[in-house]
């Protein structure tokens, strides 16, 4: 083992930790090297008081920078650009009341394996309520001068999916629960014509099976949910599916920082082919999504975000899909103040507003306004409505790469919800 390599990472690595935590940063989206003054003691005892008040923040970076969802963070190793391969073990933690209970596992990574700027990634997780996830990914880390691959494979079990039934009229009294087990195999290619635009090509196995809830408190049975009379299912809707699914998408971002956006749009939009192997032969149909960005700088990195997104399933009138391939709002992206897949149904609506203050570099607080609605059919319902509200705020800690921590608060009318959100970079 090169021990003189060694201290040479220790180094590195204590001298990137200084400056990304002591470091301050005049504009929220640009580095400046302000020469520091000379300070007399008793300037510093003038200053205690407001590094009292900055101790929380400074923390709280320290732990996001330890701490962190390693699906979308590469750490601060990707700074040292080593030739040869070097790992990283992160720890995993997350708690959700509801579903998961606490939440716990690893991830690990392997950087520079076959070509610079690669990436290997194994992420065991585990929670107390028997939640298991495995995933195993291989892809070319991303270069906005460079097309891009992926490869990725995962497996989920989850015991305590929530069912309130189908449609915008829903209602939380009627909530079941069931168990579903997900075996996903998928590879995708990223490609650049011409600047600020990317086509992504894509090709995925999927494999649902569907069990009995174990949350006691609510109906165990499948056959309980599927006959009883309030939800208006049929007995394909909990019904095990394999598919194979073919999708090309495009991405339009002229936005001036993936952290922090202050000017520009982001436009996406996909088509997905689904087609069944069994054991349902009518299952084939495609799927559309559309969504907008735009972002608004008011004055001094005040910003305006605003965002709207549909997305359509085309198919026939007869076709009876499961309960994995219908839309959803609700978690802690899409109308945020319900539950995860509180809302379901062929196709869903979205209008998001949000106002983004900076507190420190690199952290900006949050107020936000959202409307959304599902539809059996969005060209054949009335539009504007019966729109679910939500509203809240929250804090976002990010950097060049995207948002690396946003806790938040949100609230609608049936309950208020609150969120550690690790990745999320809209």
């Amino acid at each position: 083992m090169n021990f003189k390599l060694i201290h040479v990472y220790i180094f590195v690595l204590i001298t990137i930790f200084s400056i990304n935590i002591f470091g301050y940063e005049v504009d929220t989206t640009k580095t400046r090297n302000v020469e520091k003054p000379t300070k007399k003691f008793d300037s510093y005892l003038l200053e205690i008081p407001q590094e009292i008040i900055r101790l929380p923040i400074r923390i709280l970076k320290v732990i996001t920078h330890g701490l962190v969802y390693t699906s979308t963070s590469t750490g601060l190793y990707e700074s040292l650009k080593n030739p040869s391969p070097y790992s990283r073990i992160s720890p995993i933690i997350r708690y959700d009341h509801t579903r998961y209970g606490l939440q716990f596992g690893s991830g690990f990574k392997m950087y520079n394996n076959f070509m610079t700027d690669d990436e290997l990634m194994l992420e065991l997780l585990y929670s107390t309520n028997k939640y298991h996830s495995y995933m195993l990914r291989y892809r070319k880390s991303k270069n906005e001068e460079l097309n891009n691959f992926e490869i990725s494979s995962y497996y989920q079990k989850k015991t305590r999916e929530r069912f309130y039934g189908v449609g915008n009229y829903s209602k939380k009294i009627n909530e079941a629960n069931y168990t579903v087990e997900i075996i996903n195999i998928s590879a995708d290619f990223y490609y650049r014509e011409i600047n600020n635009t990317t086509i992504n090509l894509n090709i995925q196995y999927n494999k649902n099976n569907y069990y009995d809830g174990q949350d006691d408190n609510y109906e165990r049975y499948l056959t309980d949910i599927i006959d009883n009379r309030i939800y208006n299912i049929n007995e394909n809707f909990f019904l095990n599916n394999l598919y194979i699914i073919f999708g090309m998408g495009v991405t339009l971002n002229t936005s001036n920082h993936s952290g922090q956006p202050s000017d520009g749009v982001l436009i996406k939009g996909d088509i997905k082919r689904f087609n069944a192997i069994s054991p349902s032969s009518d299952l084939s149909f495609n799927k559309y999504t559309l969504e907008l960005n735009k972002y608004i700088d008011l004055w001094k990195k005040r910003i305006i975000t605003c965002r709207f997104k549909i997305s359509h399933l085309d198919k026939s009138n007869d076709t009876k899909l499961p309960i994995s391939l219908l839309n959803y709002l609700g978690g802690n992206d899409f109308l945020r103040a319900y539950s995860e897949d509180r809302y379901i149904d062929n196709d869903v609506a979205l209008i998001t507003v949000e106002y983004r203050y900076p507190i420190f570099d690199n952290i900006d607080a949050f107020i936000f306004f959202e409307q959304g609605r599902t539809f059996s059919d969005i060209f054949e319902e009335k539009f504007l409505v019966d729109w679910k509200y939500s509203t809240g705020f929250g804090m976002r800690i990010w950097n060049k790469n995207g948002v690396r921590f946003m806790p938040l608060i949100a609230d609608g009318f049936e309950t208020m919800k609150f969120y550690f959100v690790l990745g999320a970079n809209w």
